[in-house]
């Protein structure tokens, strides 16, 4: 009867074990720690201010694509000048993912969204 008790014991006791060294060598080498500081930075106000300027720019840079767009006649401008907007879109795509959704102001997300 003694026996299955002190098995139990033994086991939890090396998986005690090996959850604290786990613990322990994430910690030493700063995975944990790096994780926590990348998640207060994305977070800072400094930090999602410089993103949202980075969108409003993009997005003023989509618009003047889309307006030298409507001035040209050229097929081949028109096409390059197209692959940069779908280019400037993913490239919101990614800032836009790297801060707090509610930060992002509601008609840059339905730009985003919607993909143009």
């Amino acid at each position: 009867m003694k026996k299955p008790i002190l098995i139990g014991v033994g086991i939890f006791l090396i998986a005690l074990i090996l959850g604290i060294l786990v613990f322990w060598g994430l910690t030493a080498t700063g995975i944990i720690t790096r994780g926590i500081q990348r998640e207060v930075i994305q977070h800072s106000q400094p930090y999602v201010e410089t993103k949202l300027n980075l969108l409003w720019s993009l997005y003023n840079d989509w618009t003047q694509l889309e307006s030298e767009i409507t001035e040209t006649g050229d097929t081949a401008v028109i096409e390059a000048k197209r692959a940069q907007q779908a280019a400037t879109v993913s490239q919101m795509r990614q800032e836009a993912s790297m801060i707090p959704e509610g930060t992002v102001p509601p008609e840059l997300r339905e730009f985003i969204n919607q993909g143009r």
